[in-house]
């Protein structure tokens, strides 16, 4: 097996990418990002949640830390992970 990891600092996948790339017999291990109740996206491997999945608004460096700063607070996001994702 090897392992990948991506350190690039920035995370523009759709919710699906490495299933739909993935081989049919091991998708179950596949990443995904699922909503939490409160609709903050969570970058996901089987029923654990990893990291808060987050698109980087250029120019808006700070926009990282308010979305964990809301989420610590029990408020909704400020905008949606699916809008957000470039277009390309």
């Amino acid at each position: 097996m090897t392992a990948i990891i991506d350190c690039d600092q920035h995370l523009y996948e759709s919710r699906t990418m490495w299933s739909d790339h993935m081989e049919p017999s091991r998708r179950a291990d596949a990443l995904r990002i699922e909503d939490d109740e409160l609709g903050y996206p969570w970058l996901m491997w089987r029923d654990q949640r990893i990291e808060l999945a987050d698109v980087h608004l250029p120019g808006d460096t700070a926009s990282c830390g308010r979305l964990r700063q809301r989420r610590w607070q029990d408020l909704p996001p400020e905008y949606s992970y699916d809008e957000t994702l470039p277009d390309d």
